[in-house]
C-alpha cells in the first residue's frame, strides 16, 4: 500500500507541474489514469487551493439522501 501512496503522490506532483489541473479535461484525463472519479481530484485540488471552491463542482457527484 506505501508504494500505492508513493507513486500516487509522484503522479499528482507530476499532474500539478503539466498545468493541466485547471482544465476539466486535464482533470478528467488524471482521474481516468489513476482510476478515480473526477470529483475527488477536483476535491483534493480545491481542499489544497490550488482550485478555488466554485470550479469543476459539475465534475462532482451529487448524492441526495432520503
Amino acid at each position: 500500500m506505501l508504494k500505492t501512496v508513493v507513486a500516487l503522490t509522484g503522479m499528482f506532483k507530476r499532474f500539478l507541474t503539466s498545468g493541466q489541473q485547471r482544465t476539466k479535461v486535464g482533470i478528467e484525463r488524471f482521474a481516468a489514469e489513476i482510476g478515480i472519479a473526477p470529483g475527488i481530484v477536483v476535491g483534493r485540488l480545491q481542499h489544497d487551493g490550488i482550485l478555488p471552491p466554485s470550479h469543476c463542482n459539475d465534475l462532482k457527484r451529487r448524492f441526495e439522501w432520503i
